[in-house]
């Protein structure tokens, strides 16, 4: 699994970017499904906008996006709603068998 985290008009240090990864081994649990992860963060006026990007073989692409003022809250935030977006569709995977 690919792990791409990208800046727009942020400084992408160190520490950002490992936090994106450590956010993104989260989702190893869905690890048999997923292609690649690309986390995309953006400064806006006044905040932070990001979006999680994952490509699943033979499925539209899921993701997730939220915009905050904190950079690390706006990445738990669109992590969360992409997690949830792959849960609903491993438990729609299962109850289809």
């Amino acid at each position: 699994m690919q792990i791409i985290v990208t800046g727009r008009h942020v400084e992408l240090t160190d520490a950002i970017e490992q936090y994106a990864i450590k956010r993104c081994n989260h989702l190893e649990k869905y690890r048999e499904h997923l292609q690649s992860i690309e986390v995309v963060l953006d400064k806006a006026k006044i905040e932070f906008d990001v979006e999680v990007k994952i490509d699943v073989p033979h499925h539209s692409m899921f993701v997730g996006r939220a915009a905050h003022e904190d950079l690390y809250a706006g990445i738990d935030q669109a992590i969360d709603k992409v997690d949830r977006q792959l849960h609903d569709w491993k438990e729609k995977l299962q109850s289809h068998k």
